[in-house]
């Protein structure tokens, strides 16, 4: 059986995969396809910003999508333009947090074993691992190592430990031993990982939402914009 030096755990959605990033691209299609307004991406980060300064940044489909019917006033988001969002939303690429597979390689070359641990229930998270991730990451993180809310289990969403506490017993380490490292881009999550005994949180900032302050408040023990920071000084080691 091969032995790790070190277990690092990674949450999926804003940690791995620039969900912000693909969520602007859905809404400019959106609003482009059904209602013919042409927004390029900075003018949508300008929007995010503006949103996020108000208190009323919310990137959960739904309010996300209601955000940008208030703001040029298209009405009120019923089930068929949540459903119309969605699919165009199902359609846009796949964006990957910079500097990401650099590091996972980075990782794999010093002996390390990785994991994915998110939120997404058992469909979600099926189709994260087989259809959403580049063959470049499930290449080096293997589907039995994906842990999510599965159908028939009582799993709660993050902040509670639950996924994390299932996922250190399925990969057989202790927290306690120092060896595992987690990598969350909220606060919840970040909570989360540190409830469940892990002492090392790296935060990581992709998302509008999130920043330095909420990240360390929660527990963070660093924060970096993306991968290519932690590439650069390697604290894999």
């Amino acid at each position: 059986m091969k032995k790790f030096e070190r277990t690092h755990l990674f949450d999926l959605g804003g940690t791995l995969l620039d969900s912000t990033k693909s969520k602007v691209q859905a809404i400019r299609n959106y609003l482009d396809q059904y209602y013919s307004v042409n927004l390029d991406q900075d003018r949508v980060y300008d929007l995010l910003n503006k949103f996020k300064d108000e208190g009323r940044l919310d990137l959960r489909t739904r309010s996300f999508v209601e955000l940008f019917y208030q703001e040029f006033e298209l009405g009120p988001v019923n089930e068929q333009t949540y459903r119309e969002f969605r699919a165009i939303e199902q359609e846009s690429d796949t964006f990957l947090v910079p500097g990401s597979v650099d590091y996972l390689r980075l990782l794999v070359d010093q002996c390390c074993d990785l994991g994915i641990v998110t939120n997404s229930s058992a469909k979600n998270g099926h189709r994260s691992a087989h259809e959403f991730l580049p063959c470049c990451i499930r290449d080096l993180i293997p589907v039995n190592r994906v842990f999510f809310r599965s159908i028939g289990t009582s799993f709660r969403k993050k902040p509670e430990t639950d996924l994390y506490l299932h996922a250190l017993r399925n990969l057989g380490v202790n927290p306690e031993l120092g060896t595992v490292v987690a990598y969350e881009d909220s606060p919840q999550g970040v909570r989360a990982a540190v409830n469940a005994g892990i002492n090392r949180v790296i935060g990581i900032k992709s998302s509008v939402f999130h920043n330095d302050e909420k990240l360390i408040e929660a527990g963070a023990s660093a924060t970096y914009e993306d991968y290519r920071q932690i590439c650069e000084i390697n604290i894999a080691a």
